[in-house]
């Protein structure tokens, strides 16, 4: 797989620009993260699922699958976070666990899950310029 710089992510335009555009922004943000967590993670022996199979399943199961999803990918970015000399706290189950609080928690959830894969992409962005 070529190796290409990758993007940092902001959670308040995430936020604010999903609220904007009702949600648009929102799925443009997860496909851009599906595309990045593969390419970091890559070699893992893992692929996460694209955004048409998660919405789908999510959908057609009641959100279970999207639980499902939050769970692995939270496991997948702690796993593969040595791989980039960082120590990920956040596991698949505590952001599980933040969003039992409504609203809010899934705020942070999906704050923590940005700022992970910023870590892994800060990483990975020098580690191409050295």
């Amino acid at each position: 797989m070529e190796k290409v710089q990758l993007s940092e992510k902001s959670f308040w335009k995430i936020f604010f620009l999903s609220m904007f555009t009702l949600g648009i922004y929102g799925i443009v943000f997860v496909i851009g993260y599906i595309r990045d967590l593969n390419i970091l993670c890559d070699g893992d022996g893992k692929v996460t699922p694209g955004f048409g199979k998660v919405f789908w399943l999510s959908l057609i199961t009641c959100s279970i699958y999207g639980i499902i999803w939050t769970y692995n990918q939270g496991n997948r970015v702690q796993e593969n976070g040595p791989r980039y000399g960082l120590e990920i706290a956040e596991s698949g189950l505590t952001l599980l666990l933040w969003c039992c609080i409504p609203i809010v928690g899934s705020c942070i959830s999906l704050f923590k899950m940005i700022a992970n894969q910023n870590a892994m992409i800060a990483v990975y962005n020098s580690q191409l310029n050295s």
